[in-house]
């Protein structure tokens, strides 16, 4: 299961927008809830045991539209949530920056196994 947050630009042509049976399209009242931390909480813990208590299926695991509506969102206050999306892309920022390091790192074993392997006598 994934949630992806789709900002504002999208609604030029979201009246084109076409989805399958099982993507959902969560609008936010963002006076209540900024659709970042939306996506945030519904990534969480509580919510993906949730999902994956209610889950159909079991090859095709799939839920139902009514679990989604049902789904509770906690709802901290505007500054609390300001601070979670913060710290969240912080943690994005960190974690794309390890990935890199491991990346480079991976590439630096090849090329020096690539070395030994050619200049073998």
């Amino acid at each position: 299961n994934e949630v992806a947050l789709v900002d504002k630009s999208i609604s030029a042509i979201e009246n084109q927008l076409v989805t399958a049976p099982y993507i959902f399209i969560i609008k936010a009242d963002e006076e209540k809830v900024l659709p970042a931390y939306l996506a945030w909480w519904l990534r969480q813990e509580p919510v993906r045991s949730y999902f994956r208590e209610e889950a159909t299926g079991e090859k095709s695991v799939s839920l139902p539209r009514s679990v989604i509506e049902n789904t509770e969102i906690v709802l901290p206050s505007s500054d609390e949530q300001k601070r979670i999306v913060k710290a969240n892309k912080q943690m994005l920022a960190a974690k794309k920056k390890l990935q890199n390091l491991v990346a480079e790192q991976e590439a630096l074993n090849t090329t020096m196994a690539n070395d030994i392997y050619t200049s073998k006598a």
